[in-house]
């Protein structure tokens, strides 16, 4: 079974990268990083790895705050990743056109980082 196809529209990528933003927060032990709405987050050298994937057609959320997280992430000495996908909108619903990358590469690249920053076995 494609794993995507289970998780539509939002695919396993999508479902993924919430899941890393929600560790992160739940890292800052405070409620608050949960409720203020601030479109960029401060970024510090003891921020956890961050992989940020985001949608070039993304009407939802802004592109200029992942890239401007990522660049404050990167400023901070963080681990960051930021995967761009082109013709995907909010949740990497496709719009436009073919996704590149693909879900099955997003997918395999969200793989990657956890297997880099979460494996117990390192």
């Amino acid at each position: 079974m494609n794993v995507h196809t289970k998780f539509k529209p939002f695919g396993l990528a999508a479902l993924l990268a919430g899941l890393i933003l929600l560790a992160a927060c739940a890292e800052q032990q405070s409620i608050a990083v949960y409720v203020t709405p601030t479109p960029v987050p401060s970024a510090t050298p003891d921020d956890p790895p961050t992989l940020i994937v985001h949608g070039e057609q993304d009407t939802t959320v802004p592109l200029q705050q992942s890239q401007r997280f990522y660049d404050q992430l990167k400023a901070a000495g963080v681990p960051t990743e930021l995967i761009l996908v082109k013709n995907a909108a909010h949740g990497l619903v496709p719009e436009g056109g073919e996704l590149s990358p693909s879900i099955d590469e997003v997918n395999r690249r969200i793989a990657d980082f956890f297997d880099r920053y979460l494996r117990l076995n390192r």
